[in-house]
């Protein structure tokens, strides 16, 4: 709910900090507000798309300006560094565009392109790209499946306990093959 509020509350801005805080999951909920009338589908693409880049920079530039110090300071982190930049400079045009679409990566990739000493125009310019498929392609899916997953949601509100029992039933009969050492009914026959 903090998502949606702080859309309903600050609109663009909140698209843009939120863009800087989180990512996917603020643009998803942008988009279905969008789509319900509280804020315009273009405009949550360019305050998303400009709240991305921003956090792109920052994690960039502190990566440029502290990385190396940071690292030098923990020293297993700095083995698993010089592995991981072995892994960059053989693969880095890939990562440079593709770490966009990889969920989980988005702060440490680019504060690695930092520390890595890519270029500053050499990054802008695949983090300007990368940023552009990656809003157009997520605002596009977003918007094309948001009556679904509002559909989706609204039914798992409705319908959700089932699925619920169905997992406890499942974890109850796991636990107990468990405590009575039985867990598949064949195995008393061995």
């Amino acid at each position: 709910m903090f998502m949606q509020e702080l859309l309903e509350s600050l609109g663009y801005l909140g698209a843009y900090l939120g863009a800087i805080m989180e990512g996917e999951l603020l643009f998803l909920t942008a988009i279905q507000l969008s789509t319900l009338g509280y804020l315009n589908y273009y405009g949550v693409l360019v305050a998303v798309f400009a709240g991305t880049l921003t956090a792109d920079w920052l994690f960039y530039l502190s990566g440029r300006a502290r990385g190396h110090r940071w690292i030098r300071k923990y020293p297993k982190l700095e083995a698993r560094f010089r592995r991981m930049d072995q892994r960059m400079v053989r693969y880095d045009g890939w990562l440079l565009f593709f770490y966009r679409f990889m969920y989980g990566f988005r702060i440490v990739l680019p504060a690695l392109f930092g520390i890595r000493g890519i270029p500053p125009w050499r990054f802008g310019l695949f983090s300007l790209l990368a940023t552009s498929c990656w809003t157009a392609l997520f605002g596009s899916l977003g918007y094309y499946f948001s009556d679904w997953m509002l559909r989706s949601v609204k039914g798992f509100q409705e319908y959700g306990w089932i699925g619920l029992l169905f997992v406890i039933l499942l974890i109850i009969y796991f636990s107990w093959g468990s405590v009575t050492g039985k867990n598949h009914p064949d195995e008393d026959h061995h």
